[in-house]
């Protein structure tokens, strides 16, 4: 029991737990969609369910994931105006470095520029801390692709395979059971698209249509994010159903 140590983000309990940070956790868990990313040899992607609340509400404008700038895609779960206000901030962050430093903003220092912002709220009372999880897809310094997880607590770290949102748990345990380093390197772009969609079947048990999915991938032609149409979903959603 939390014994009232949850009534301020800064205080301790005697176990040495911060109860409003891991209620965040749960907030950023609670939601109705799931996202995937992965690193495959040559190849990133970020692919995520989706969900319309209401039939009165365009489907198009219904996302999990984010353009930052043209060279840093983004997937983020949790609160929707949390997920938002994250969004902003990179936006922010992004364009902040560009004027200042004339190129873009690399991938590693957005991910932990957010990070300390999201930390810096579970330090003081005055304001609550983030329900949500973040995914950031990009390129590193050699111009492979990298990706980075920024969690409500503050705390963010390379990965190679990660996950976030309703179906965190099922889908890492499939990431963790599927998944070897040698299979991984022998995947091109439009296999790891596959696994992805198939890690998020198998943890959420969808039937697979395209308009329930999201994917956006890196170029590494150009080095630049790019939002898979639907089109191409179901072409990826054909070759997993030829695959049986």
């Amino acid at each position: 029991m939390s014994r009232g140590y949850d009534r301020y983000t800064t205080m301790f309990s005697p176990e040495g737990r911060l109860y409003q940070v891991e209620y965040s956790y749960k907030a950023a868990r609670a939601c109705d969609s799931t996202g995937v990313g992965w690193i495959c040899g040559d190849s990133g992607v970020l692919v995520s369910t989706k969900k319309v609340p209401d039939k009165l509400i365009n489907p198009a404008s219904i996302s999990s994931l984010y353009i930052v700038t043209k060279e840093i895609g983004m997937s983020v779960m949790g609160r929707p105006s949390d997920c938002r206000t994250l969004v902003y901030k990179a936006r922010e962050f992004s364009h902040e470095f560009f004027y200042s430093n004339g190129y873009e903003i690399p991938v590693s220092f957005l991910a932990k520029k957010i990070a300390n912002h999201v930390q810096f709220y579970t330090q003081h009372a005055y304001r609550r801390v983030y329900g949500c999880e973040a995914l950031f897809l990009g390129c590193d310094d050699a111009g492979q692709p990298s990706m980075f997880t920024v969690s409500p607590s503050g705390f963010w770290s390379p990965c190679k395979a990660y996950a976030v949102g309703q179906k965190q748990k099922e889908v890492k345990h499939y990431l963790e059971k599927k998944l070897k380093e040698e299979a991984l390197q022998e995947m091109n772009l439009d296999t790891s698209v596959e696994e992805s969609i198939l890690s998020l079947l198998n943890a959420t048990g969808n039937d697979g249509k395209s308009g329930d999915l999201d994917a956006m991938v890196i170029d590494m032609e150009t080095k630049r994010i790019r939002i898979l149409t639907e089109d191409e979903i179901d072409a990826r959603l054909t070759a997993i159903q030829e695959r049986d």
